[in-house]
């Protein structure tokens, strides 16, 4: 196979910046309202941004935005070897996978004849999007390889991904990794790494058990993010616009989307992956990240036989949350995770897998328990499932309703949606435990709040909620919003997630349209967290039926429509009494529980 070489060592100057600049974010304008402010403004900051700077070597994205890079890919070669020592080289190539379809691949390689491991990264932004992965390549130590992945940019294959049969992922990752191991410059040492869509890769690449495979080290990604990404309970979460870089239609109309992912068909090859693996997998997130809980079921699923180290921090997928108050007091000193670099040169750890994670805690008061990084080899980590009830005098207690009838009720109009106020459903700094308190006057919402706490109390683990719910129409929605409410009124989201009526227990996977009156049982996952609510802080509960733009707005109705304009208003009924119980549950660490 003919490879196309060049070689460069010369740095970026302003005016190659200022281009790149505009062709990374007239792109991402294209794929955005031009009513979206931030992508706007961010267009112009990068331009004044860009003009400033001179002879810079042009570096990759901040961890998690990578979609600032799009459009950059065209001068990889003169831009990446930059970072190499004098005398590499940069061979652009064209790897055939098993089914013909062949992926822009750029190898750069150090002088010398030396085999050498090889950093191997893949993503969906532009070959020059994944840069910041080949830092520390100045002194010759490894290959690096960047590839655009299918059917992006200058890889053949476009509309050939699914977001549904994420197999593609994985048969590219091995049929690279084999290409790759068999070039002359490759030792057979391979690590793949690469952040949020970047990440993709390296994800599905532990499933495929490569022998040539090292690590896989992605960050702040999944290996399904149609799954973590896209949906809650089978709800399309707002981030499911991503699926557009693959491939997969992202129509706003028509409502409701209905998922298709087939999750047994998942977990069956997250078992399978977990044999026998070679690979050393590294995994990072946050608390308030879009796909956080796709790193805790990944290290449930491989840590036991695996060698899995993962982290989760205070942080969204961009950066730390804002607060209304000072930045949190997050201590430095955690439990080290493995380097890329030492992980290339062959010092692999021989520790057994571990989970650091972050408790969260009372951030304005440095005495509150919490506000520290904890360690765990398992998880879930020990804990005593506690159901708090709701109770239709808008109380939340440990005690089940004791009255035969309790109700509470709303009217839930599409036309006038709940806003979203924090949580993970985004990239930009709209994530993180915002106050909920302008929901506060909404007739849509409803309340239930629990009495302040006489001691701390610690949950970490799974947040479930169970409903019992009642309506007027075929199909709607539900939004349960899990809070702690500080002693100043501020009401901090820890978690929230939405469900379908049609997704009622008594359907048995088979939707079909509601009854009006009949009383149905709904189960969320809320996904998980780790938090102490301090002594006299409370737990809260939102009900609602909508949160845009973190999930899609339910137009009221069974069969999916085109528009809002004959949308009913839904009048939902939260049943709380002694036979129709809803709840959370809440996965509680008492004291003989806690790990180090």
């Amino acid at each position: 196979m003919k490879a196309k070489s060049f070689f460069s060592n010369g740095a970026a100057s302003s005016f190659e910046l200022i281009v790149h600049a505009i062709g990374a974010n007239y792109r991402l304008l294209t794929l955005t309202s031009m009513n979206d402010q931030p992508s706007f403004f961010r267009f112009w900051i990068l331009i004044g941004v860009a003009a400033l700077a001179s002879s810079v070597t042009m570096q990759a994205q901040v961890e998690g935005r990578e979609m600032d890079e799009i459009g950059k890919h065209k001068d990889v070669g003169k831009i990446l070897t930059a970072q190499f020592p004098p005398g590499s080289r940069h061979e652009l190539v064209q790897v055939p996978m098993r089914d013909g379809v062949k992926l822009a691949t750029s190898v750069f390689i150090p002088p010398g004849a030396d085999r050498r491991p090889v950093v191997f990264a893949r993503g969906y932004y532009g070959r020059l999007a994944t840069t910041a992965y080949s830092r520390g390549a100045q002194d010759g130590g490894f290959v690096y390889v960047t590839q655009d992945a299918r059917g992006v940019f200058d890889s053949g294959g476009e509309g050939a991904a699914r977001g549904t049969e994420p197999v593609f992922e994985l048969n590219d990752s091995a049929d690279s990794l084999e290409w790759i191991a068999a070039q002359p410059w490759c030792n057979g040492r391979i690590v793949m790494t690469g952040a949020s869509g970047n990440g993709v890769g390296p994800s599905a690449a532990y499933f495929t058990k490569s022998p040539h495979l090292a690590a896989a080290m992605p960050s702040i990604s999944s290996a399904n993010p149609y799954y973590y990404w896209g949906f809650d309970n089978g709800v399309r979460r707002g981030f499911y616009r991503w699926m557009k870089f693959i491939g997969v239609s992202t129509d706003v109309w028509p409502k409701p989307t209905l998922s298709s992912f087939d999750e047994g068909k998942m977990r069956a090859m997250m078992s399978a992956a977990a044999v026998n693996n070679p690979a050393i997998l590294t995994l990072s997130t946050g608390w308030y990240d879009l796909g956080s809980e796709a790193v805790l079921d990944a290290f449930s699923a491989f840590a036991k036989d695996g060698r899995v180290f993962a982290r989760i921090g205070p942080n969204a997928h961009t950066g730390s949350p804002q607060f209304p108050w000072p930045s949190p007091r997050v201590p430095r000193e955690s439990v080290p995770m493995p380097k890329l670099l030492d992980v290339v040169a062959g010092k692999l750890p021989t520790a057994k897998s571990q989970l650091t994670y972050y408790l969260l805690g009372n951030f304005r008061d440095a005495s509150s328990p919490g506000n520290r990084y904890k360690v765990t080899d398992v998880w879930p980590v020990p804990h005593t499932p506690v159901r708090w009830y709701l109770h239709a005098d808008g109380g939340l207690a440990t005690e089940k309703p004791a009255q035969a009838e309790g109700t509470m009720g709303f009217a839930y109009d599409p036309r006038d949606p709940a806003p979203t106020h924090g949580g993970n459903f985004t990239t930009g700094g709209e994530a993180g435990p915002h106050d909920q308190r302008p929901l506060k006057n909404r007739k849509d919402v409803v309340r239930f709040i629990g009495e302040p706490l006489a001691a701390p109390l610690e949950i970490t683990g799974k947040l479930r909620a169970e409903l019992y719910v009642s309506t007027d129409v075929p199909d709607t929605q539900f939004v349960v919003k899990v809070i702690d409410i500080h002693p100043d009124g501020y009401e901090m989201l820890i978690r929230e997630s939405a469900i379908m009526g049609r997704s009622a227990e008594e359907f048995k996977g088979k939707p079909s349209p509601l009854e009006k009156g009949t009383v149905y049982q709904l189960k969320l996952d809320l996904w998980s967290t780790a938090i102490v609510l301090d002594k006299g802080h409370r737990l809260g509960v939102l009900v609602t039926s909508s949160s845009a733009s973190s999930y899609e707005v339910h137009p009221n109705s069974f069969v999916p429509v085109m528009s809002y304009d004959k949308s009913p208003v839904a009048h939902q009924t939260i049943h709380a009494s002694a036979s129709h119980s809803s709840c959370i549950i809440v996965p509680v660490v008492t004291p003989a529980e806690q790990n180090p």
